[in-house]
């Protein structure tokens, strides 16, 4: 592992390109239920063949 790994960047953790292990993909696709990551998160089912962003709902 390089030290850069363990550094701080300037992006919010949004728009990192890095991820986690326990993180999940950044794009789900399918059908997206209502409240699946928390009450209103999202508001109402998605479904999304192209696949949505996440990321919203789990970092707010």
């Amino acid at each position: 592992m390089a030290v850069e790994a363990l550094t701080l960047g300037p992006l919010d953790r949004i728009d990192d390109p890095r991820r986690q292990p326990v993180q999940p993909l950044r794009l789900m696709s399918g059908h997206i239920p209502a409240s699946l990551f928390g009450p209103g998160a999202p508001l109402g089912d998605i479904d999304s063949f192209v696949g949505a962003l996440i990321d919203q709902w789990l970092f707010p």
